[in-house]
């Protein structure tokens, strides 16, 4: 499964979206934040371990560009309830499992790591406002990413959900679920016959298909107009063939996340 550079830029990537949401950045803002959460220790795991969880946004009158996973996302969109524009990341791969607490998951074979390149849309829809203006907003948004070289496939991620500003606090809440391609699930899910001589765990092959679901609540408060405190809870659940896999079934479909933030606003 993923390195642990690996898992912590796909959980920042799972939240990076929703912090970018909550942050309400205004034109010309450079906010940056430090923070702690905890994760599997990869995906299929039921241990957990404690990550950094660090997040960065800088927004003009004409783009904004947000921290997604190991990488960066650019919203080129000029309407206030329409984004797009092109993701860049880095996937690490699978390359060090020497704090892996299963011992036959820990012989894996590695993964090369490959610069994922794609884009996303998304858009909002405001249901009511609030008496200083803020709206409450129904949100929706796709987006996809290849892979050139590492795993060499393609994840695609659709999700709907909602802002609501109350005062000082703000609640951003998700459904979501991700689409990955055979070449992406045989690479982190599948158990070659290498990797079976390995460990001993039964060969399988995997077909492209639905990955997982999961749902996500972000509360965020502001201290004032600088200071923000952001609490993440995210619920991830493995389904179909990957549910199946001999690497998750040693180890849980269900997957958590937890993380705070702190983030400043620098003008």
């Amino acid at each position: 499964m993923p390195s642990r550079l690996t898992k912590i830029a796909r959980l920042i990537l799972g939240c990076s979206s929703l912090l970018a949401v909550s942050a309400g950045a205004t034109a010309d803002e450079l906010r940056v934040g430090l923070g702690v959460g905890a994760a599997p220790q990869f995906a299929g795991s039921d241990e957990y371990r404690i990550i950094p969880f660090p997040s960065i946004s800088y927004k003009t009158e004409k783009f904004e560009i947000t921290t997604r996973g190991i990488g960066v996302q650019a919203n080129l969109s000029q309407s206030k309830y329409v984004d797009f524009g092109p993701i860049i990341r880095l996937d690490t791969g699978r390359n060090d499992f020497n704090d892996v607490d299963d011992p036959l998951i820990a012989r894996l074979a590695q993964i090369d790591a490959g610069l994922e390149l794609g884009g996303f849309v998304g858009t909002s829809y405001p249901l009511a406002f609030s008496e200083d203006g803020r709206p409450t907003l129904l949100t929706a948004g796709i987006s996809a990413v290849q892979s050139l070289g590492g795993h060499e496939g393609v994840l695609a991620s659709a999700s709907l959900g909602f802002v609501k500003p109350m005062g000082a606090v703000t609640l951003v809440g998700s459904v979501s679920s991700t689409y990955a391609t055979d070449k992406y699930n045989q690479s982190f899910f599948g158990i070659s016959a290498e990797d079976a001589l390995a460990t001993g765990l039964s060969e399988f092959d995997i077909d492209g298909g639905v990955r997982d679901v999961g749902a996500g609540l972000v509360i965020s408060y502001n201290f004032n107009e600088k200071w923000r405190l952001t609490n993440i809870a995210q619920y991830t659940h493995l389904i179909g063939d990957t549910a199946d896999s001999p690497i998750v079934t040693r180890g849980s479909q269900s997957q958590l996340f937890g993380g705070l933030n702190i983030s400043y606003r620098f003008r």
